[in-house]
């Protein structure tokens, strides 16, 4: 009877490792045949399911960290794009490590269109899972020689780099940081705790009138920081009703209060809100005014709100 257990047990191990063959034998093909479309500048076809089954993503990352290291550019673009992913969906801890230290080396792509890429993929991946390695590699980007700078404060900040608002602090004084470059290291700043870089978003928020360009910039801006002094602002702006905003439905051409804008941005970020959005990030309600009203009451009564985490 054992010797009968040992061999069911041996048979079905030797399936598993078939059914693995088999499968990193299809990524392969999936893979290479990906490459050739990608070389040749054509259409990709290819159906790229297998490449992210799990179980595949070690696999699949070895190849990515030859294809990081192309001579063409959209080899190594595509090769973030789908280490990206990796790092963003896999549950296993192993590959999700290999998979950030990997768009951390593209950080350092001198085409600036991959390591954008690199830095937004990075900020897909829950803050929590950035190791002291990956917090200490950031560093290397803050310089005023950067040409991304802007991108790496935003970074530093979502991975509470603490150790770094010195860095970033004296980068602000030297006084040669772009417009954009200071907003984010202010935001950074006030991500990692820092009062005088809080109140300097606060001005700047009270600053610029309200109108899309405040909605696209601003808004995720001071929800980035997590920081309920800098958020509230925003809540207290629900009550605003001037209508400088264009709506996002083309069939509509008349300007809409902001504040629908606003509370759809809030909606998806606070713990316990009465309103849902879409995965577009439109509220879930036929009913705006009547939504609205209710955050706005929500808010009133719940000033100790909290964020879901990220």
């Amino acid at each position: 009877m054992k010797n009968m257990n040992r061999i069911f047990i041996l048979c079905g191990f030797i399936l598993l490792t078939l059914n693995a063959i088999a499968q990193q034998g299809e990524v392969e093909g999936t893979l290479s045949t990906m490459k050739s479309q990608i070389v040749k500048k054509t259409a990709i076809t290819v159906n790229d399911k297998s490449i992210y089954l799990a179980g595949n993503e070690t696999y699949v990352l070895n190849i990515m960290q030859r294809w990081l290291g192309d001579s063409l550019s959209d080899v190594r673009s595509n090769a973030v794009v789908i280490t990206g992913r990796i790092a963003s969906f896999t549950k296993d801890q192993s590959p999700r490590t290999k998979a950030m230290d990997m768009l951390f080396k593209a950080c350092e792509d001198k085409n600036t269109g991959i390591s954008t890429d690199a830095v937004e993929y990075l900020m897909q991946i829950n803050s929590k899972y950035f190791t002291p390695t990956h917090k200490a590699a950031v560093g290397l980007f803050l310089h005023l020689n950067q040409k991304s700078l802007a991108n790496y404060f935003y970074l530093a900040g979502y991975m509470y780099a603490a150790d770094h608002s010195n860095t970033i602090e004296n980068l602000i004084s030297t006084g040669k940081l772009k417009q954009k470059e200071l907003w984010q290291a202010h935001l950074a700043l006030a991500r990692l705790g820092n009062k005088n870089s809080m109140n300097e978003c606060n001005q700047i928020v009270n600053s610029i009138p309200l109108g899309n360009d405040f909605i696209k910039v601003v808004v995720p801006g001071i929800i980035y920081t997590r920081q309920k002094f800098c958020v509230d602002v925003l809540v207290k702006m629900l009550k605003n009703n001037e209508k400088a905003c264009i709506p996002s439905n083309p069939n509509y051409t008349e300007p809409i209060p902001c504040r629908y804008r606003i509370v759809e941005a809030l909606a998806a970020v606070i713990d316990g809100f009465p309103e849902k959005v879409t995965a577009e990030g439109d509220l879930v309600t036929n009913d705006y005014d009547k939504a609205l009203q209710t955050s706005i009451k929500w808010f009133d009564a719940h000033s100790d709100y909290k964020f879901v985490e990220e």
